[in-house]
């Protein structure tokens, strides 16, 4: 794999929903916060974000001016996307000038699918 340079990203972390939209159509709360989840990843991979994991994380948080801290854990959403114009691992640059205009087409990123919810796609197995 020598000469082949890695590719590197940077992330993007956002909470994740903790309440369902109205969404017309859809009855139950599940199947309204499966599609809020699915709109919010959808609106980060127009922005060229591929959706990587979903973290719960604990965090300490203040409560009450005198009662102390308290740990909460808090859902995080997390997004990956491919650094430009930054140097591979082994330090050699690379630059958009130095970049082919179009990369091979086996070296593409895929674009990140669409998640839609039909109705009723959450009604088997929901509890």
């Amino acid at each position: 794999m020598m000469g082949r340079s890695m590719t590197q990203y940077e992330y993007r972390v956002i909470p994740a929903p903790r309440r369902a939209k109205r969404v017309r159509g859809m009855g139950s709360s599940l199947e309204r916060f499966a599609a809020t989840v699915a709109e919010t990843i959808n609106d980060a991979a127009a922005e060229g974000w591929e959706f990587l994991r979903s973290e719960t994380l604990p965090m300490e948080e203040r409560r009450g001016l005198l009662r102390g801290r308290v740990e909460v854990l808090h859902s995080l959403l997390v997004f990956r996307r491919p650094l430009k114009g930054r140097s591979d691992p082994l330090g050699r640059g690379i630059d958009a000038a130095d970049a082919p205009a179009t990369p091979p087409a086996a070296a593409q990123p895929t674009p990140a699918p669409r998640l839609r919810l039909a109705p009723g796609d959450m009604a088997h197995g929901a509890g």
